[in-house]
């Protein structure tokens, strides 16, 4: 009943179009059908189509990703509402298509806690939010993990989809730090994030986590890049 009368008073529309829904839908269906879902066999590895896949060809760290998006049309520009116009509830959207998609890919895992990707402090303050975070309490909430903020990123850097490909490891190593290593030694966690792109980000992450102790480190990513998504479709 409370729902109900939520959904009355609180009209729901759809995160990619705004057009009102029914309070049981997460989107309009026109917007559904044109969704990028990732589908079929997947490399658990990087989350890409096998055809696709690269894992022979680069090392992460982490030891497994997945997502429910590539990151192109409709998805650009939520995830673009979603971090830099302060539409939070777009996150809501990803982060309950984010579970379901840990639960199929990592149905045999069992995970401790999920971290969040941080932001610089001073990015923080601008923003008012961190996204990750605000996904990983949406996934904790979903799939009964704690969320536990225990990185932080020492230095500010170029925007990672900025970057030269080839200067893009260099760009985020050293940067992050643990604050509580005693928490995280000997789990399986569940390392949080918006958007794959090289992947380099999470494997510095997961990196440190694993020097402090950590014994897994898999990522979830509401998308990832798909291969031929150029600079420009990603800064729309």
């Amino acid at each position: 009943m409370k729902k109900i009368i939520a959904n009355i008073i609180f009209t729901k529309r759809c995160p990619f179009c705004s057009e009102v829904i029914l309070p049981q839908n997460d989107c309009c269906k026109s917007c559904f059908e044109e969704l990028p879902i990732i589908t079929g066999n997947v490399c658990n590895k990087c989350g890409m189509p096998f055809e696709k896949c690269l894992c022979s060809k680069e090392t992460r760290e982490y030891d497994g990703l997945c997502a429910p998006f590539y990151y192109r049309e409709k998805v650009i520009d939520a995830i673009h509402r979603y971090k830099f116009r302060d539409e939070r509830a777009i996150g809501e959207f990803f982060a309950k298509n984010m579970a379901q998609r840990i639960k199929y890919c990592f149905s045999d895992k069992t995970f401790h806690m999920i971290v969040p990707v941080p932001l610089y402090k001073k990015k923080l303050r601008e923003r008012g939010y961190n996204q990750s975070m605000l996904l990983a309490k949406g996934i904790g909430k979903l799939i009964n993990v704690p969320v536990f903020s225990v990185l932080s990123k020492d230095f500010d850097t170029k925007p990672q989809h900025l970057t030269d490909a080839s200067k893009r490891a260099g760009n985020i190593a050293g940067v992050f730090s643990i604050k509580n290593p005693e928490k995280v030694k000997g789990k399986t966690i569940l390392l949080c994030d918006d958007i794959k792109t090289t992947g380099f980000t999470l494997s510095e992450c997961s990196r440190v986590l694993k020097l402090a102790g950590a014994e897994k480190v898999y990522c979830v990513c509401a998308a990832i890049t798909g291969l031929g998504i150029d600079k420009e479709s990603m800064l729309k």
